[in-house]
């Protein structure tokens, strides 16, 4: 997992979203076109990804099994059809979202399989998310390094494990690139800078261009959004006390578009 998550700071200066893997899941049918639903291999779980519409958007939302007998766990597994890891776009992209902050024994992972759409024992576990991770109805992008994958043929499973009636909501899986942003995109990569890079305390997004932005999230290593600030101005000082030391993602957006940086805090 460390060799991954290097090669993630090193293939990532910016980046931007891809349809190279893309769902938005809006379609009429469930599951969309390539994609298969199954359970566990202890039988448990209710198979219940489905199309479910809130703020206007639609989601795949797994149904809980309320029935799983007691000191046992179901299994609902999503999965993609396969496609290929492109070196340009190795970012898996997705909005995942909790039903209910109440619940805390769910688990979320994130599966590759190099061979296999629906055999349970090809998928390698590459991220794991707990409940304590995400926050209830809030659509919140994540970010897996699949870069050790680039050009092999793979199938990405979401799957929910959990013992207690939980529900689980996914939107918007992508994938994401460092190189193939529009010229807006690349104008406005270039005209952001960040320092210092190398944190103590606070550190300043400096905008060459009068381009108002609007927003300034930061997103450790794992895709969750540690610090989420609205703005409009050209420049922003952001205060990082409560981080904890380590490397993260600076998102910096404007308008209908976006730039990633990088920092480390001491």
């Amino acid at each position: 997992m460390k060799t991954t998550l290097f090669l993630m700071i090193t293939l990532l200066s910016a980046f931007t979203i891809n349809a190279q893997l893309t769902e938005d899941f809006n379609g009429a049918s469930f599951p969309p076109t390539g994609w298969t639903t199954f359970v566990g291999t202890n039988g448990l779980g209710d198979d219940g990804y489905h199309n479910w519409t809130r703020y206007g958007n639609d989601v795949a939302m797994c149904r809980p099994n309320d029935a799983i007998p007691t000191g046992q766990t179901s299994e609902d597994w999503l999965v993609s059809p396969q496609f290929t890891v492109d070196v340009t776009k190795p970012m898996l992209s997705f909005a995942i979202s909790d039903f209910s902050e109440s619940v805390t024994n769910s688990v979320y992972t994130i599966r590759i399989s190099t061979n296999s759409q629906t055999t349970h024992a090809d998928f390698t576990i590459e991220q794991t998310y707990l409940e304590s991770d995400l926050v209830a109805f809030d659509f919140t992008p994540h970010f897996v390094d699949l870069s050790s994958y680039i050009g092999q043929n793979i199938y990405v499973a979401f799957v929910l494990e959990q013992n207690a009636g939980d529900y689980m909501l996914i939107d918007n899986v992508d994938m994401a690139t460092n190189s193939s942003a529009s010229i807006n995109d690349d104008f406005f990569n270039t005209s952001i800078k960040i320092y210092p890079t190398i944190v103590n305390d606070f550190f300043t997004v400096k905008n060459n261009d009068n381009i108002t932005l609007t927003n300034v999230s930061i997103i450790d290593i794992t895709g969750r959004i540690i610090l989420n600030k609205n703005l409009n101005s050209i420049d922003a000082k952001i205060n990082t006390t409560t981080l904890t030391s380590g490397q993260y993602f600076v998102k910096i957006s404007a308008d209908n578009t976006a730039t990633v940086k990088i920092i480390i805090k001491k």
